[in-house]
């Protein structure tokens, strides 16, 4: 009978003494996206190990901690965040969709956990838009865009824009006294139209441009938080312009740049539409100054990525009888980076991870690849697959699956499975496994 090796190198690093004082460390992160149903509500935990222990908290990007809303979110003692099942009446941008961050502190220092952003969503597909006054008009939520999602373990589909449009029921724009810190420039400097319909057509007017002005000049930037931040508002050009019957003057350009005055360098959520690369694949540098000088950080290089459609597949090497066989789970390169391998499949039950030297399967390169130790005639019958989570999104994607090509066994010189070179990385306290694969009848000797 044809029999093989599979080697593997293990290295170990030894850690310090456990019994020093230390910072916190995360036990368990919050995910990346927390996706719920108003009618289940959720739970996420966050721990953390340090000495002494450290002490949790949940709190927003701007650094502002969370107390309980009443009927809607509640903060436990034990680090857990508590989403309650709510009608959709009770629906609130700010609790519902919006980010968190976990923050775990001790006398020696603090960590805060990477962005979790929460969506609730309607458990029956539908989007209600409630009765509301003219005061209460958002142009964000009443005149914009909006797409339907659909989603399982299998993919996603993502239905084509609605555009929604709220009007007045008789016809009548109507522009309400405001005060300097309540100018917006959506509403107050931009262009309208009219547009009347029946069922036998529709006219549009022509562009109306409105210019809300000032009557004593100033131009006032209200206080706001990092998730109010806006480009077009604290990040642009203005001028002044005076005029009158005899004519006009502009001002040179003024450029503003709001900051945020604890430290703090926020990027929103965007839109493939909206990319920048000046903003979002650029380098940053943070400068702290007193009376008796300054201090410039490293280089910070940020790159954004732009959600596009993926998908995942699995690759096979043939094998002999007796033999071993590699698979790999393939995913573009760009999703790679910030993905990782949930699991494998043979047929629809779940592989573990298995032993370094025993057991039937090795998962090798971070999970990437799936060595099977010793191929049957009937593994050529079964079906392997491998699904991928994206941390960025939370999306999961399952590859179709595949038979490994397995031929009778027969004497042969020693060969090897993976002619190119095989990079491992690990990490301080982890296991960095080098296989060498190979299959020979008789067995091969590898030094």
């Amino acid at each position: 009978m044809c029999s093989w090796w599979v080697y593997a190198i293990t290295i170990l690093f030894a850690m310090g003494g456990a019994a020093q004082e230390h910072g916190p460390m995360f036990l368990l992160e919050p995910p990346a996206r927390l996706q719920f149903s108003n009618s289940t509500g959720a739970r996420v935990s966050c721990a953390a190990h340090g000495s002494p222990p450290p002490q949790l908290a949940w709190q927003l990007p701007d650094g502002t901690q969370l107390d309980d809303v009443p009927g809607l979110r509640q903060v436990l003692d034990n680090g857990t965040l508590s989403f309650l099942p709510f009608g959709a009446l009770q629906y609130r941008q700010d609790v519902h969709s919006t980010v968190y961050r976990c923050r775990a502190h001790n006398s020696h220092g603090a960590v805060v956990s990477r962005d979790m952003r929460t969506q609730a969503v309607s458990d029956n597909g539908t989007l209600s838009f409630l009765p509301f006054g003219a005061l209460q008009y958002r142009q964000d939520v009443h005149s914009t865009v909006y797409r339907c999602r659909a989603h399982n373990s299998h993919g996603a589909v993502v239905s084509r824009d609605m555009r929604t449009q709220a009007v007045s029921d008789n016809g009548t724009l109507s522009f309400l006294p405001f005060g300097a810190l309540q100018y917006r420039q959506d509403v107050h400097s931009t262009v309208y139209r009219c547009r009347a319909h029946n069922s036998h057509g529709a006219v549009v007017s022509r562009d109306m441009r409105t210019q809300a002005v000032s009557d004593n000049g100033t131009l006032s930037f209200l206080p706001f938080g990092a998730l109010q931040y806006r480009q077009d508002v604290h990040s642009t050009v203005y001028r002044c312009r005076a005029h009158n019957s005899h004519g006009a003057v502009v001002s040179r350009d003024m450029r503003t740049q709001a900051v945020s005055d604890n430290g703090t360098l926020s990027f929103l959520p965007f839109g493939a539409l909206q990319y920048r690369q000046d903003v979002h694949s650029t380098v940053y540098r943070c400068r702290a100054h007193n009376s008796h000088g300054a201090v410039v950080s490293r280089d910070m290089r940020t790159q954004a990525v732009v959600w596009q459609e993926w998908d995942v597949h699995v690759s096979a090497t043939p094998a002999a009888a007796g033999g071993p066989a590699l698979l790999a789970c393939v995913a573009p390169a760009a999703v790679r980076e910030h993905a990782s391998v949930a699991a494998w499949y043979r047929d629809d039950a779940v592989l573990s991870a298995g032993d370094h030297f025993s057991g039937p399967t090795l998962l090798v390169d971070e999970g990437w690849k799936l060595i099977v130790r010793s191929v049957r005639m009937e593994d050529s019958h079964a079906q392997y697959s491998c699904s991928v989570l994206d941390s960025l999104t939370g999306e999961r994607r399952r590859s179709s699956p595949i038979s490994i090509d397995v031929t009778p066994s027969s004497s042969s010189a020693p060969r090897a499975l993976w002619g190119a070179l095989w990079e491992a990385s690990a990490r301080r306290g982890g296991d960095a496994v080098l296989p060498c694969l190979a299959h020979a009848d008789p067995p091969p000797a590898v030094t």
